[in-house]
């Protein structure tokens, strides 16, 4: 199961406010979320009132491997919560790159001439 952490949309026509919720990534945007992280509130003026966010359940989920939207991953920055850094690819060798560079030749095959 891969899990998610997005945002909820919340509230009325023209005053939105947003839920940061742990999803089931196959789950649509407002539907049951596994645990509510925090909030966030893109109209409120004061910066500090307009975001919310459980800093410690999001490190968990983090932990466990929850992939968090660009959004989602803005605001955890904003809260200096630290994301999971990917690991490095390993480069590939040089057999193996010359070998893709060069694939062996195609075998043909005879056909029959054409009646």
């Amino acid at each position: 199961m891969g899990v998610r952490i997005r945002m909820k949309k919340m509230g009325r026509k023209n005053r939105p406010h947003f839920r940061m919720c742990v999803f089931d990534s196959r789950t649509k945007r407002d539907g049951a979320e596994l645990e509510i992280l925090g909030r966030y509130d893109p109209i409120e003026k004061d910066p500090a009132k307009g975001i919310a966010v459980n800093a410690e359940r999001a490190l968990y989920w983090l932990s466990v491997g929850a992939l968090p939207t660009a959004i989602c991953r803005d605001i955890l920055r904003r809260r200096n919560i630290a994301l999971p850094v990917a690991a490095p690819q390993p480069k590939p060798k040089k057999k193996d790159a010359v070998a893709k560079a060069n694939p062996a030749p195609r075998k043909t095959v005879a056909r029959k001439p054409a009646k």
